[in-house]
């Protein structure tokens, strides 16, 4: 557990810049960023801040949470009572509600610990001691409500995504205590994590570039160089910190990339001339490779956000290509 990143992966040089790779892939190669000293508690209130905004950004309810910050102590006993009050049909709601506000709880209990030893507040401290157990039971308690959790918009966590993230708080907040190293394991997976994820982006590029390329309509329009360079700035932003000063414009780039692919419609044309022109038999395997490819876009961008793979999804997506690809490809021989 105490091995550093930086020994447990080794780190190349190229151009001037460190990078390690975490699965022994060339092709994966993540930007390093070294861990802050342990006495710059700033720096670790903003990696909690960074696991904030990407796991309220990923999860059902997670906006609700964060706007009862400045409440929080009543909002999670209101969803404690919801809980105990829910019948079987609302009961997983409830439950997300609830784990959902104890992890906004002790991640606020946590901030607060971290900026009263930043004042001076000795570790021996009764209100720090006070903090740690308050810190330590409200994570606890949101791990027994976690598998209710859902993605935002109600998906269910089919990929992990939010079962991976639930450890990293409690890991950041226990890294920053003397004599302990957890915060060496939360760095490792951040590395790892970043590799997997670009190596599913290029698996979920590699089986929707062959539908982007197979219609005239796309290629004219140049969304398969618009995907390319879509995936390429989505590799490079998951493995670049907020503070490097490249993240900026390379998340405008990525973004830009984003709206242009999902506002991308098919040029209007006529049917074959046998067919009315609102039939579906006119329009269909073109309007269906529309939706694959923007189901694409929209996961590679979300794997740069959370910063981790969608395996499970990737997968999905590779089976419906693959059947629509034989539906088309039995009716072209009938």
């Amino acid at each position: 557990m105490g091995k550093t990143a930086r020994e447990a992966f080794g780190v190349v040089r190229s151009n001037g810049v460190e990078y390690c790779n975490p699965l022994s892939d060339e092709r994966y190669l993540v930007k390093f960023y070294d861990l802050p000293p342990k006495e710059d508690l700033g720096a670790y209130l903003k990696l909690l801040e960074s696991f904030e905004r990407r796991f309220f950004y990923t999860a059902d309810h997670g906006t609700e949470a964060l706007r009862h910050r400045g409440d929080i102590d009543h909002y999670v006993d209101t969803c404690r009572r919801a809980l105990e009050k829910a019948d079987e049909t609302h009961l997983g709601q409830a439950s997300s509600r609830l784990s959902i506000a104890l992890l906004e709880r002790g991640i606020n209990k946590a901030r607060e610990h971290i900026t009263l030893r930043m004042t001076g507040t000795p570790d021996s401290h009764p209100a720090l001691e006070k903090l740690h157990k308050e810190v330590g039971a409200d994570l606890m308690e949101a791990v027994e409500h976690f598998p209710h959790v859902r993605r935002k918009r109600g998906h269910p966590d089919i990929d992990d995504v939010l079962n991976e993230m639930k450890g990293e708080p409690y890991n950041i907040f226990i890294g920053t205590l003397p004599n302990s190293d957890y915060i060496h394991m939360f760095h490792r997976n951040r590395f790892h994590k970043a590799a997997g994820a670009m190596k599913c982006m290029d698996d979920v590029m590699s089986t929707i570039l062959p539908v982007a390329k197979s219609h005239p309509q796309f290629v004219s329009s140049g969304i398969p160089e618009l995907l390319a360079d879509f995936n390429k700035y989505a590799k490079i932003r998951v493995q670049i910190e907020r503070a490097d000063p490249d993240f900026k414009p390379i998340d405008d780039k990525l973004t830009d990339l984003r709206n242009k692919l999902l506002s991308f419609e098919l040029p209007r044309e006529k049917p074959p001339a046998h067919l009315p022109a609102d039939h579906s038999a006119a329009k269909f395997p073109a309007s269906m490779s529309v939706g694959l490819i923007q189901e694409a876009v929209d996961m590679i961008y979300d794997m740069s956000i959370i910063r981790g793979e969608r395996k499970t999804s990737a997968r999905m997506l590779k089976e419906k290509v693959s059947e629509i690809q034989q539906v088309m490809g039995r009716s072209a021989a009938m």
